[in-house]
């Protein structure tokens, strides 16, 4: 089955207003020779050419034809395109074709903490996890930044196998998911990310990545390589440690003063660390208490209990 026989016949009877397009079809066939010959593909189009379409019928025919070894990774600008393939593109040729498999993944960041729903759990969520089993946040209830904080965990957070939700997780569970399906579903920050880990950390074995929107990617992997201080990020380092107090300087600085009283002969080469430590923590205590006082409601900073 060849991807033209796709767009002509399939898919037609299942998206309204469909008729298949000379480009469209150049641009599937294309890759459809491209991944038989293990060669990279780029391909320009204009707005309204169907590329999803093109792609989504190269990727099914090499299925079809017995190119089954490992996944097909598409990855889109965002979590926008990603939703609009999980929830319109996606299932419209699965209707065409019912033994196709898909997954999405995305950061583990929108996807609820089993350990932190211990001590936190709003009341909505309960009821959303029903509706929506798979756990992703995609369509929860607007959140503040320091609300979701609370029942999410960042990649620094998550304990991963020493996690004792580890198999019952929901980031568990999409990757488990990923693994065992035709099509995977990822965005761009994921894709460079799983790269930058020498491959296959984050996404499964694959037999094509598509980079759809690819003119993205410059911007996605200079945010993803870059160094960065957030409010967010503070936001995370201050809630990540309860037994600091408001008074954590004081606190470090009564205890450098011991370690000066009492270290002896370790004294000289402690003092100039010391020293450093004690501006560093200072900063940071400074910092904390301006955003504090001038981040927006919505972006408020966990008080350090």
């Amino acid at each position: 089955m060849t991807p033209e026989e796709i767009l002509l016949h399939r898919i037609p009877p299942f998206i309204e207003e469909y008729k298949p397009r000379p480009p469209q079809i150049a641009v599937a066939t294309a890759m459809y020779d491209a991944m038989w010959a293990g060669k990279n593909l780029v391909a320009e189009a204009s707005t309204g050419l169907g590329k999803t379409g093109a792609y989504l019928s190269a990727i099914i025919s090499a299925i079809k034809n017995g190119m089954t070894d490992g996944s097909a990774i598409i990855s889109t600008s965002g979590l926008t395109l990603q939703g609009q393939l999980a929830n319109k593109d996606l299932p419209a040729f699965q209707k065409a074709f019912p033994e196709l498999t898909f997954a999405v993944i995305k950061g583990r960041t929108n996807y609820p903490c089993l350990l932190k729903l211990e001590d936190e759990s709003p009341s909505w969520l309960e009821g959303y996890l029903e509706k929506y089993p798979d756990g992703d946040l995609g369509n929860a209830p607007s959140m503040t930044l320091d609300e979701k904080i609370a029942i999410t965990a960042s990649a620094d957070e998550c304990l991963r196998g020493d996690c004792k939700y580890i198999r019952d997780g929901y980031v568990y569970k999409m990757n488990d998911r990923a693994a065992n399906s035709h099509i995977v579903v990822a965005n761009h920050h994921v894709t460079l990310l799983d790269g930058m880990m020498d491959f296959g950390k984050i996404l499964p074995k694959r037999m094509v990545t598509v980079m759809d929107e690819a003119h993205n990617l410059s911007g996605v992997a200079t945010a993803l390589g870059a160094e960065k201080a957030t409010q967010g990020g503070i936001v995370q380092l201050a809630g990540s440690f309860p037994e600091i107090k408001s008074d954590m300087a004081g606190q470090a600085h009564k205890a450098f003063g011991y370690l000066r009283s009492h270290g002896g002969r370790a004294t000289a080469y402690l003092s100039q660390p010391l020293e450093k430590l004690e501006q560093e923590l200072g900063i940071f205590q400074e910092t904390v208490s301006g955003l504090e006082g001038s981040a927006p409601s919505d972006l408020r900073l966990l008080k350090l209990r």
